[in-house]
């Protein structure tokens, strides 16, 4: 399971969008083909939210069977995913679609600032500002808030719960009787840090 912003078309340094999609397909074709008995289930985050990436990222769910796309979340068995944007502030899902909507209108980042921001983030101020807005109890609190607006009604039996997005690895958390899991992320000077589940 690929929860979110697996490619980032905020901050992405490429200035021809289309090859930036190319790259990113034909990674994800090649991790296919490599490994015929992988399923890749692909939760779509807030910075691959990119109308022409997540159109080709359906084409390729149609031509290959064993990749599925979601656009918020992904239930297997008593595991939920969801990329974790929801916890930016409290949240309903039919806000959280709005968000989306806006963040997909968003202009990619001028070249500049997405150097500047590597740098500040080799600086630890994002390891900073992220220990400070995202800790756990707060960050599952408001997840568990979030799933209670799902237009299919709150997710029964599920005692796992997996996000990304705030870069803050943890796993195993408890939380009013559920089990709480960021995987960080790999371009995070936090750590990444992928969750093994078993079905």
């Amino acid at each position: 399971v690929l929860n979110g912003d697996i490619f980032d078309f905020r901050w992405n340094v490429t200035d021809d969008v289309q090859s930036a999609v190319d790259r990113a397909i034909t990674d994800i074709v090649n991790l296919l083909e490599k490994m015929p008995n992988l399923n890749v289930h692909y939760v779509i985050g807030n910075h691959d939210n990119h109308h022409e990436l997540v159109e080709a990222l359906r084409k390729t769910a149609v031509h290959y069977a064993r990749f599925s796309l979601y656009d918020y979340y992904l239930r297997l068995g008593s595991h939920f995913f969801l990329h974790g944007d929801c916890c930016n502030t409290r949240t309903v899902h039919h806000l959280l679609v709005n968000r989306r909507k806006r963040w997909a209108e968003k202009k990619r980042r001028p070249y500049y600032l997405s150097t500047l921001y590597s740098m500040v983030d080799r600086l630890g101020v994002s390891t900073i500002f992220n220990t400070i807005f995202f800790p756990r109890q707060r960050t599952a609190a408001r997840t568990l808030y979030y799933l209670q607006s799902l237009p299919e009604g709150f997710p029964e039996g599920v005692r796992d719960i997996y996000l990304g997005h705030s870069h803050l690895p943890f796993q195993n958390f408890e939380y009013k009787g559920y089990r709480f899991h960021n995987s960080g992320s790999a371009v995070s000077p936090l750590g990444f840090k992928p969750v093994r589940f078993e079905l």
